[in-house]
């Protein structure tokens, strides 16, 4: 419970300047969540590679103070030469603490999905406990002998247009909410698989 990782791997292909925001790599680290590995790759219109970075290329900053838990966020931004452009997002991080699973969050204001899927291995005994919101998607749920596979997936979804003066992209657009019955926090054990043992 005290050890988890989280590989991701992002391919947006950005058609012209209004998707710009998809170019810039932008991810936090914490004491309990740290960005191990990361790499940018660049495609062209022909799907050729013509970048790539390491994260020792990319910048590092710290922030938090006060209140905010103190960290640091690394980030880069793909400057293409010509539209439309592929960026391919790879990364890695440890989470020292398993209070927190990330949500599945499939699709952004402005962003068609091809194909987008999310898969939790998890030890046999422990449960994840999931909720779709705004959506109906249910997991695929692999049992073995040392570990329980979850596996969410969504693909040809049309882009979503952001309305002036609507809810926030959390409370309108889908995605599954997802937390374990078992978790590790700051060193402290928790059990949420029951109101006894909570």
């Amino acid at each position: 419970l005290d050890d988890a990782r989280l590989k991701v791997r992002k391919v947006f292909t950005v058609l012209n300047e209004d998707g710009k925001a998809s170019l810039f790599f932008n991810e936090y680290s914490t004491k309990f969540l740290v960005l191990d590995e990361a790499e940018i790759k660049v495609y062209d219109s022909q799907g050729k590679v013509v970048e790539k970075h390491k994260k020792k290329e990319m910048m590092t900053t710290a922030v938090g103070e006060g209140l905010i838990e103190e960290g640091n966020v690394t980030f880069f931004q793909v400057k293409p030469s010509s539209y439309p452009v592929t960026v391919e997002f790879n990364f890695e991080q440890k989470l020292k603490s398993t209070f927190y699973f990330p949500d599945y969050r499939f699709i952004r204001k402005g962003e068609a999905v091809m194909q987008s899927s999310y898969t939790a291995k998890v030890p046999a005994g422990l449960k994840l406990r999931h909720k779709a919101r705004y959506c109906a998607l249910e997991p695929v749920v692999t049992q073995g002998d040392k570990q329980t596979t979850y596996q969410w997936s969504v693909k040809e979804l049309p882009a979503v247009e952001d309305e002036e003066g609507s809810r926030s992209m959390r409370d309108r657009f889908p995605y599954v909410n997802i937390v374990a019955d078992q978790f590790s926090h700051y060193g402290f054990r928790g059990d949420m698989s029951s109101w006894k043992s909570f």
